[in-house]
């Protein structure tokens, strides 16, 4: 049963006392998307917690929290300091729900360290991380999958070939402890992570699936047993894992829908042929159209938070949204462009030469592939394309108060980068990397490629071997406990 939706439109209104005129392409304010829902009459609100029973519970919960472990033991930013117990409860809760936002630029090493390892026999078109267990899981257009173990250093652990065709991205599922993989003919199979050859994959409804290629899956941390899935049919589809059953599908693209991502909220974002991102309301069944100011299709998509989107297109440009504006706020064209200018030091000269080597008949900028977010920060994400690096891209106000876009680091990696994920803790990177791009055969690049995955870790290696150790330590723990 399908549901159709149209988005909100502002009105045009004059303003005298600023500078600038508010038009249609501009929302007043959040009203037209938040408060879209109808009012049921005659049914009041019922409140029935009273306020001491909402002092005592907080209470509780503070004193809960508190009587945690130290927070200084296991955290990527161990030199954060409190000033009141308020900032340390407050601080404490925002890591919980996932809220908390950090300044992840400022705590980086001077240099990454960056491992590849093969996987697969064509391009790896798909990447997923197991933030529990601490692995990875990657698929390609060769229909294996192939799991990965991310304790320094990185290492392959199995490869299963499962023959089922192509396969064009993947979802781990830390509740279910099962990864959902989509396919080129629209079929969705759900492994267990294992990755058993005796056991066979289970298939989401077949009357349901989409008609088109599936281009990507995404899950929300509120309903951690829920799936969101598009397709090249235009179509975005909600499915529930724990019972394997068809929730509903949602329209509004008008051409085929190439990426998809979501938070912690049932609120995913989409991007697609129609040069659209859409940001889709489950509940109410409502959606938001932002447009790009481009006539290239949008290939890649991520969220920075409940109200920020990040879009790259063929384009090469990079497109920062705000729900509150039809318009992206920010807008940085040839984000990945091959450089021609001559190097300024030896670095720069070494990542010329990989990214010369691979398009030398094209200098124009090369497509964005991929994005990613950082877990527990609004002010960085992740950049993949062809042009032979991984770029960190800061977010924050130029000089003369506008937001802005500074590349501020970059990774060399050779080959498409089709898709990418970050640990929950930030500490970890992996993509997916692949001879060509995840959806098509228009180019390859062949010298020095290897199909697989690329770990780059965000963190000076001996936190990482501590927190391995301190890892193994609560596991032999739990075992005793248990035992």
């Amino acid at each position: 049963m399908g549901v159709r939706s149209v988005g909100a439109r502002g009105q045009k209104i004059q303003r005298t006392d600023s500078y600038e005129e508010i038009n249609s392409d501009e929302y007043n304010s959040d009203e037209d998307f938040e408060n879209s829902d109808a009012t049921v009459e005659g049914v009041p609100e019922v409140n029935a917690e009273t306020a001491a029973e909402q002092r005592l519970r907080l209470a509780t919960e503070a004193i809960g929290f508190l009587e945690q472990a130290n927070l200084d033991n296991d955290d990527f930013f161990a030199d954060t300091h409190f000033h009141t117990v308020t900032d340390k409860v407050k601080y404490r809760m925002q890591k919980e729900q996932g809220t908390l936002s950090r300044d992840f630029v400022e705590k980086l090493p001077e240099d990454f360290e960056v491992f590849q390892l093969r996987g697969h026999k064509n391009s790896c078109t798909g990447v997923s991380i197991d933030n529990e267990k601490n692995e990875a899981y990657s698929v390609g257009k060769d229909g294996a999958i192939t799991k990965y173990s991310l304790k320094y250093p990185p290492t392959k652990i199995k490869t299963l070939k499962t023959g089922l065709g192509f396969f064009t991205c993947c979802q781990y599922f830390e509740a279910l402890e099962s990864l959902v993989v989509g396919a080129d003919d629209g079929a969705i199979y759900v492994f267990s992570s294992e990755l058993s050859s005796e056991e066979e994959p289970v298939i989401l409804p077949v009357t349901y699936t989409h008609k088109k290629s599936i281009t990507g899956l995404a899950k929300c941390k509120d309903m951690p047993s829920y799936l969101f899935s598009s397709g090249m049919d235009g179509v975005m589809k909600t499915w529930d894992l724990q019972s394997c059953s068809f929730i509903g599908e949602h329209f509004g693209h008008i051409a085929g829908i190439t990426n998809i991502a979501c938070l912690r909220t049932e609120q995913p974002v989409t991007v697609g042929d129609d040069h659209m991102l859409m940001v889709w309301k489950i509940e109410k069944g409502t959606h938001l159209e932002l447009k790009a100011k481009t006539q290239y299709t949008l290939d890649a998509v991520t969220m920075l938070s409940d109200t920020v989107y990040v879009a790259g297109g063929q384009d090469g440009g990079l497109y920062v949204f705000n729900r509150k504006r039809k318009r992206p706020t920010c807008v940085r064209l040839g984000a990945h462009k091959i450089r021609t200018e001559e190097p300024e030091t030896e670095e720069e000269q070494a990542l010329l030469d990989i990214e010369g080597s691979l398009l030398p008949d094209k200098p124009s900028a090369c497509w964005v592939s991929s994005l990613s977010n950082v877990p527990g920060t609004t002010n960085a994400f992740f950049s993949g394309s062809n042009s032979g690096a991984i770029r960190l891209w800061h977010r924050k106000l130029k000089k003369n108060g506008k937001p802005g876009l500074k590349c501020i680091r970059r990774v060399p990696v050779r080959g498409f980068v089709n898709d990418m994920s970050v640990k929950n803790d930030s500490t970890v990177l992996v993509g997916a990397v692949g001879r060509s791009h995840r959806l098509g055969e228009w180019q390859r690049v062949r010298n020095g490629v290897k199909n697989g995955i690329c770990v780059v870790y965000l963190a000076e290696k001996d936190y990482i071997t501590g927190m391995q150790e301190a890892d193994m330590k609560k596991e032999e723990e739990t075992e005793a406990d248990d035992f």
